[in-house]
């Protein structure tokens, strides 16, 4: 986990994948699950037109490409 001024700062797609697979690893059960829903408010999808998770989803992998490496 990296820190900046006291803050958590985000993880990479890999760093949370390699997170998951040492806990998946362990001998203790785990439970893994991820919640995108906050990150994106009605007023975001307003401001940029989004009207459909299908544009939502469009839009999201034009700007941020996550399936690329070091993302």
């Amino acid at each position: 986990m990296r820190r900046r001024a006291h803050c958590v700062v985000g993880f990479t797609r890999h760093e949370v994948a390699q997170f998951c697979a040492s806990a998946i690893g362990c001998d203790e059960p785990v439970l893994i699950g991820t919640d995108h829903a906050f990150s994106f408010t009605v007023s975001f999808m307003e401001h940029y037109g989004l009207t459909s998770w299908d544009q939502f989803l469009d839009d999201f992998i034009r700007h941020w490409p996550t399936a690329d490496p070091h993302t």
